[in-house]
C-alpha cells in the first residue's frame, strides 16, 4: 500500500509491505523504517470474520465484518473498501481509515518501488524528522 500526503508544501510518502513500513520525504531524502504491529487489513484477511451487519459510512451503505477487533466495511453496491478500523497503530492507538476511492486493475508496479535512499538504510531517522508535518504519525 502506498499513501502520499501534502501539507504546507511538504509531500510525505508511506509504503507498507506486509508489516514493514517506510515513511519518506523526497525533498530531504530522509527515510524512516518501522515494523507495524499488525498487517494491513484487506478483504481477504477478513475471511472468517463475523458479520456485524450493514452500516452507513459517509452516506454509503456498507456490509461490515469484525475479526480480532478489526472492523472492515465495504460498499454494498461496488464491493470497494470504505472503512477499516484497527485497534492498534504504531503509537499504540486505535485508527480508523475512510476511503473515498479504491482503484482495482492493472497498474505500474514501479509505483511501490522504494527510493534509493530508503534501500539499505544506514542512517536511522525518527519518523518526526522525516515527516515534520505529521502526515502519518502524530502524537
Amino acid at each position: 500500500m502506498k499513501n502520499e500526503c501534502s501539507v504546507n508544501g511538504w509531500t510525505i510518502s508511506n509504503i507498507i509491505q506486509d508489516r514493514k513500513a517506510w515513511v519518506y520525504n523526497v525533498a530531504t531524502q530522509k527515510c524512516a523504517f518501522t515494523f507495524m504491529p499488525v498487517r494491513i487489513v484487506t478483504p481477504q484477511w477478513m475471511i472468517g470474520g463475523v458479520s456485524i451487519g450493514r452500516q452507513f459510512v459517509k452516506g454509503t451503505e456498507c456490509d461490515c465484518w469484525d475479526k480480532e477487533d478489526h472492523i472492515y466495511c465495504q460498499d454494498v453496491a461496488t464491493k470497494s473498501t470504505k472503512r477499516v478500523y484497527t485497534p492498534v497503530d504504531q503509537l499504540g492507538a486505535s485508527n480508523t481509515e475512510d476511503y473515498a476511492t479504491f482503484i482495482e486493475g492493472a497498474f505500474d508496479r514501479k509505483i511501490f518501488d522504494l527510493p534509493v535512499y530508503c534501500q539499505n538504510i544506514t542512517t536511522e531517522y525518527k519518523v518526526e524528522e522525516v515527516d515534520p508535518v505529521g502526515c502519518f504519525l502524530s502524537e
